[in-house]
Protein backbone atom coordinates (compact mmCIF):
# COMPACT_ATOMS: atom_id res chain seq x y z
CA UNK A 1 0.00 0.00 0.00
CA UNK A 2 1.38 3.50 -1.05
CA UNK A 3 2.13 5.59 1.69
CA UNK A 4 0.47 8.12 0.88
CA UNK A 5 -3.04 5.99 0.67
CA UNK A 6 -2.10 4.71 4.24
CA UNK A 7 -2.15 8.63 5.48
CA UNK A 8 -5.23 8.79 4.17
CA UNK A 9 -6.88 5.89 5.54
CA UNK A 10 -5.31 6.48 9.10
CA UNK A 11 -6.52 10.33 9.05
CA UNK A 12 -9.95 8.92 8.04
CA UNK A 13 -10.70 6.06 10.74
CA UNK A 14 -8.87 8.55 12.82
CA UNK A 15 -11.50 11.35 12.29
CA UNK A 16 -13.96 8.81 12.56
CA UNK A 17 -13.10 7.45 15.95
CA UNK A 18 -12.75 10.79 17.54
CA UNK A 19 -16.61 11.85 16.26
CA UNK A 20 -18.03 9.09 17.60
CA UNK A 21 -16.24 10.21 21.12
CA UNK A 22 -17.33 13.98 20.66
CA UNK A 23 -20.62 12.41 19.68
CA UNK A 24 -21.11 10.61 22.77
CA UNK A 25 -19.38 12.96 25.22
CA UNK A 26 -22.34 15.73 23.12
CA UNK A 27 -24.57 13.47 23.97
CA UNK A 28 -23.97 13.00 27.67
CA UNK A 29 -23.67 16.27 28.45
CA UNK A 30 -27.14 16.76 26.81
CA UNK A 31 -28.62 14.55 29.00
CA UNK A 32 -27.52 15.41 32.30
CA UNK A 33 -28.13 18.92 31.46
CA UNK A 34 -31.86 17.73 31.64
CA UNK A 35 -31.87 15.50 34.73
CA UNK A 36 -32.33 17.14 38.34
CA UNK A 37 -28.59 17.74 39.25
CA UNK A 38 -29.46 16.40 42.40
CA UNK A 39 -30.00 13.01 40.61
CA UNK A 40 -26.93 13.56 38.47
CA UNK A 41 -24.78 13.64 41.22
CA UNK A 42 -26.15 10.91 43.39
CA UNK A 43 -26.45 12.42 47.00
CA UNK A 44 -30.26 11.93 47.42
CA UNK A 45 -31.64 8.62 48.59
CA UNK A 46 -34.72 8.80 46.77
CA UNK A 47 -36.79 6.18 48.50
CA UNK A 48 -35.17 6.33 51.68
CA UNK A 49 -38.12 6.65 54.14
CA UNK A 50 -37.02 8.48 56.91
CA UNK A 51 -39.07 8.97 60.96
CA UNK A 52 -38.73 11.75 62.86
CA UNK A 53 -35.82 11.42 65.14
CA UNK A 54 -36.55 10.35 68.37
CA UNK A 55 -37.60 12.55 71.25
CA UNK A 56 -35.80 12.40 74.69
CA UNK A 57 -39.21 11.07 76.34
CA UNK A 58 -39.03 8.47 73.72
CA UNK A 59 -35.55 7.53 74.36
CA UNK A 60 -37.03 5.70 77.41
CA UNK A 61 -38.95 2.83 75.06
CA UNK A 62 -35.50 2.06 73.16
CA UNK A 63 -34.38 -1.54 73.09
CA UNK A 64 -32.30 -2.23 75.99
CA UNK A 65 -29.14 -2.79 74.11
CA UNK A 66 -29.28 0.20 72.07
CA UNK A 67 -30.56 2.35 74.86
CA UNK A 68 -27.32 0.95 76.95
CA UNK A 69 -24.88 1.90 73.74
CA UNK A 70 -26.38 5.73 73.68
CA UNK A 71 -25.67 5.91 77.76
CA UNK A 72 -22.05 4.49 77.74
CA UNK A 73 -19.73 7.17 77.80
CA UNK A 74 -16.77 4.87 75.84
CA UNK A 75 -19.01 4.51 72.82
CA UNK A 76 -18.74 7.78 70.06
CA UNK A 77 -21.22 10.53 71.17
CA UNK A 78 -24.91 10.18 69.04
CA UNK A 79 -26.82 13.59 67.49
CA UNK A 80 -29.57 11.59 65.85
CA UNK A 81 -31.24 8.02 66.04
CA UNK A 82 -33.20 7.37 63.22
CA UNK A 83 -35.40 4.34 62.26
CA UNK A 84 -34.80 3.67 58.67
CA UNK A 85 -35.57 1.28 55.82
CA UNK A 86 -33.24 1.12 52.74
CA UNK A 87 -34.53 -1.53 50.97
CA UNK A 88 -32.93 -4.05 53.54
CA UNK A 89 -35.85 -3.66 56.35
CA UNK A 90 -36.26 -1.57 59.11
CA UNK A 91 -32.55 -0.69 61.05
CA UNK A 92 -31.51 2.08 63.23
CA UNK A 93 -29.10 4.40 62.48
CA UNK A 94 -27.50 6.50 64.72
CA UNK A 95 -24.77 9.37 63.58
CA UNK A 96 -22.85 11.86 64.98
CA UNK A 97 -23.19 15.75 65.16
CA UNK A 98 -21.61 15.83 61.60
CA UNK A 99 -23.93 13.30 60.33
CA UNK A 100 -21.11 10.18 60.46
CA UNK A 101 -22.67 6.88 60.74
CA UNK A 102 -21.92 5.25 64.40
CA UNK A 103 -23.95 2.71 64.76
CA UNK A 104 -26.31 0.22 62.31
CA UNK A 105 -28.48 -1.99 64.56
CA UNK A 106 -31.61 -4.01 63.80
CA UNK A 107 -35.04 -3.16 65.31
CA UNK A 108 -34.77 -4.86 68.27
CA UNK A 109 -31.02 -3.37 69.30
CA UNK A 110 -28.73 -6.05 67.92
CA UNK A 111 -25.62 -4.32 65.92
CA UNK A 112 -26.32 -5.10 62.21
CA UNK A 113 -22.87 -4.89 60.99
CA UNK A 114 -21.72 -3.74 57.92
CA UNK A 115 -23.36 -4.07 54.47
CA UNK A 116 -22.22 -6.79 52.35
CA UNK A 117 -21.84 -6.65 48.09
CA UNK A 118 -25.07 -8.23 47.45
CA UNK A 119 -26.93 -5.67 50.29
CA UNK A 120 -25.29 -2.29 48.45
CA UNK A 121 -26.62 -3.84 45.50
CA UNK A 122 -30.19 -4.30 46.55
CA UNK A 123 -29.95 -1.33 48.24
CA UNK A 124 -29.42 0.59 45.06
CA UNK A 125 -31.61 -1.21 42.79
CA UNK A 126 -34.61 -0.33 45.39
CA UNK A 127 -33.56 3.12 45.02
CA UNK A 128 -33.49 3.45 41.30
CA UNK A 129 -35.28 0.95 39.60
CA UNK A 130 -38.91 2.12 39.32
CA UNK A 131 -41.40 0.26 41.33
CA UNK A 132 -43.29 -2.33 39.67
CA UNK A 133 -47.27 -1.81 39.76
Amino acid sequence: MKPRKLMYLTHRWLGAIIALQLLAWSVGGFVFSILDINDVRGTSDARAQTHEPLTPQSMASLPEPLSAMLVDPSQPRVASLTLIDRGLGAHWEARDAGGVLVYRMLPDGTPAGQITQSQAEQIALHDFLPESS
